[in-house]
């Protein structure tokens, strides 16, 4: 099979050594797991989908050293990168795995204040639908996947692909990691996505490529498997179509358009997304590097060094060598004979010992560093080190000490539910729902801010009493599950769905979306 002429450059030698010199900027060239060839970058005509190729390619990887450095933080995996070079001499690889995570601390204690609830759209319809597709796929789990990458990486994806038995009927979505996936968007407009990169490495080592446009889904294998050469980069000659056995290639899109969603963590202009680990991760090495100087002094210097003077230390016979004259023990005692009163100068033993090194500084050093975290990450300072128990908290201070990570949380969750309605109207695309050109939906999410459960209660109790909130608002406000005891308290979003999203033909396709203009 020959590649069609706009994907012809696609050909072997597409992937050179080297970097794309003069595609981006130096200092943003990391050393690449896919080195895209100058030459292929400048023969591509723009807009075109190799173009696409090799700009969504060069960019997964422009990006990928800083993921990974952020993934391994979070992970634990921490270099101790304050150490001198004597004390790597001194100590080589001893403290390499040591580390006090508390960058997973400050990601996890963000994550866990943001839960979706539902979705609300102007149509009840819309809103069951919407609902069904978001249980059949699991979303619950995937969302809190979803949003802890986002938080790592400062972006994750979530994809749509059309409807599937499998799911009965609903659309698949998938989350997508941002070392493998990536957008294109206008750069008239960041809501309107041109291109889409979705990259995997198969079970028999192939890379297998898709690249979504509004009008066709490119699926491509490399040509030979995926592996790393003496340079850190791939060794591959070049792309082969490689459609789903009884598909044509390129696949038309019927959704029209890109199925690929972002999910930024609080972003901003020329910035797709922040990562909650990237701004703390000094802070995170000094920690290290204060916690393994002190196991240091503990090891040699805490310990209390006794000295003896006026004693008479023997030699070895052979060597000449000096001999310990006691075994230190904790079950041994240092017993010397008293000075022979008849030798005029006979000295008197003493003994004494010096004092341990205080431990208390690299306490101090290391809350120091604690404490500078939680100002830049907002993060409460008892989520990181907890209260002395011999002064407990009162609630108010704790609630007040939670304001700045309750205000950073309800600005990221603006942008996540902007991803997630997005993901929505998708989906209902894919199935024919009106709903789908809908701009007014809106993502719903359990209340970040920490309350007394009394006081919700009472309050959406009052609020419904008086008809200023329907029953299913004061559900949400009072932040209760929907059980059977609550009698009529339903979920907000989520009515009885039919048995199965039925599909609009018998052959179970994407039906017509006559009248539905894509988001």
């Amino acid at each position: 099979m020959t590649l069609p002429r706009e994907m012809g450059v696609l050909g072997p030698g597409i992937l050179a050594p080297g970097t794309p010199q003069g595609y981006v900027p130096d200092d943003l060239l990391p050393v690449t797991r896919f080195a895209i060839s100058p030459a292929y970058v400048q023969s591509s005509n723009v807009g075109s989908p190799a173009w696409y190729f090799g700009r969504l390619m060069a960019r997964l990887d422009v990006r990928a050293e800083a993921l990974l450095v952020w993934e391994a933080y979070y992970a634990g995996d921490q270099p101790l990168a304050f150490a001198s070079d004597k004390f790597r001499q001194a100590f080589g690889g001893r403290f390499r795995a040591f580390a006090s995570n508390f960058c997973a601390l400050v990601v996890d204690g963000t994550r866990e204040r943001m839960e979706v609830t539902g979705f609300r759209f102007p149509s009840a319809r819309s809103t069951t639908r919407a609902w069904r597709i978001w249980q059949d796929n699991d979303m619950d789990g995937g969302s809190q996947i979803a949003l802890t990458d986002a938080l790592v990486k400062g972006i994750s994806y979530l994809l749509v692909e059309p409807p599937t038995p499998v799911l009965g009927g609903s659309p698949r979505i998938t989350v997508e990691s941002a070392l493998d996936a990536i957008v294109d968007c206008d750069p008239r407009d960041r809501r309107s996505r041109r291109a889409g990169m979705k990259r995997y490495v198969a079970d028999d080592g192939h890379l297998i490529v898709y690249l979504y446009t509004p009008e066709f889904v490119w699926r491509l294998r490399s040509v030979s498997p995926w592996r790393r050469d003496d340079g850190g980069q791939s060794a591959a000659a070049g792309w082969e179509p490689w459609p789903e056995p009884g598909e044509e290639w390129p696949m038309r899109n019927r959704l029209g358009a890109v199925p690929l969603v972002a999910l930024p963590n609080r972003p901003r202009l020329h910035v797709d997304g922040v990562s909650e680990i990237q701004p703390v991760m000094s802070n995170q090495d000094a920690i290290n590097k204060y916690r393994a100087d002190a196991l240091v002094a503990a090891e040699f210097a805490a310990f209390r060094q006794r000295w003896a003077t006026g004693l008479d230390i023997p030699e070895d016979p052979n060597t000449g060598q000096p001999v310990e004259p006691f075994k230190a023990a904790v079950d041994r005692l240092w017993v010397v004979p008293p000075p022979d009163p008849e030798n005029p100068n006979a000295t008197e033993t003493h003994f004494g010992e010096f004092e341990a090194t205080d431990l208390a500084p690299y306490q101090q050093m290391i809350e120091s560093e604690v404490g500078a975290m939680s100002s830049i990450s907002r993060m409460p300072y008892h989520y990181l080190l907890g209260q002395p128990a011999s002064v407990p908290p009162s609630g108010e201070s704790l609630k007040s000490s939670e304001a700045g990570l309750v205000a950073k949380v309800r600005a990221a969750l603006i942008h996540f539910g902007e991803g997630f309605e997005e993901t929505m109207r998708l989906c209902l695309l894919a199935v024919g729902d009106p709903g789908a050109r809908d701009r007014t939906s809106e993502t719903l999410w359990r209340d970040p801010e920490t309350r007394n459960e009394a006081t919700r209660t009472d309050a959406a109790v009052k609020l419904k009493s008086a008809n200023i909130a329907t029953t299913e608002e004061a559900r949400v406000m009072s932040d209760l599950p929907a059980v059977p005891v609550l009698g009529t308290l339903t979920p907000a979003t989520a009515p009885a769905p039919p048995a199965q999203l039925e599909p609009a033909d018998e052959s179970g396709s994407i039906p017509s979306t006559a009248g539905v203009t894509p988001a």
